[in-house]
């Protein structure tokens, strides 16, 4: 049976951090970023909106989303958003300018339309609430595959630059 994502984000407790790792672990980005979403929009600053274009969006992210027809240069929504942003220094500091609360909503909103086959509701039947998230995994171990992310990518990269742009709840993630 699948979990329900909105509300393990909404309740998060310990399964959601399990959950979390579990992501981390699959290389599952798109629920990591829908969850990264759901926390910007609670403090929407201009730090952590180029964080997550940066990682997860923009053509070169290291955790980009597998839904290019979101993305640039497929759909360049986004990329009007972030100029925006970034054309006024300081924003979200001392500057008066700060970036729209539901920036990233329309690419969350997307990968949950597709409800049944969509990279959420895969992630949604593969995790067991009731077990950690390495031990939902097959051998309970970071498949060697996934290895090389969570090491060369998530740990330093990803995870530093999240945790230094205010995504606090994911600095212990991914071990």
């Amino acid at each position: 049976m699948a979990i329900d994502i909105d509300e393990l984000f909404r309740r998060g407790d310990r399964p959601l951090i399990e959950f979390l790792q579990f992501c981390v672990y699959t290389r599952r980005v798109e629920p990591l970023f829908a969850f990264l979403v759901g926390e910007y929009r609670q403090n929407p600053t201009a730090p952590r909106a180029e964080a997550l274009y940066d990682l997860f969006v923009a053509t070169k992210a290291p955790a980009r989303l597998a839904a290019t027809d979101l993305l640039p240069p497929e759909n360049l929504r986004i990329d009007m958003g972030m100029r925006r942003l970034r054309a006024h220094p300081g924003s979200g500091t001392a500057g008066p300018f700060l970036p729209s609360r539901d920036l990233f909503d329309f690419i969350v909103d997307e990968l949950h339309r597709d409800s049944e086959q969509g990279p959420l509701a895969e992630a949604a039947r593969s995790f067991d609430p009731g077990r950690t998230g390495l031990e939902n995994l097959p051998e309970e171990t970071v498949p060697d595959d996934h290895r090389g992310f969570v090491e060369g990518l998530w740990r330093p990269v990803i995870r530093r630059r999240l945790t230094a742009a205010g995504f606090w709840r994911i600095a212990t993630i991914g071990g």
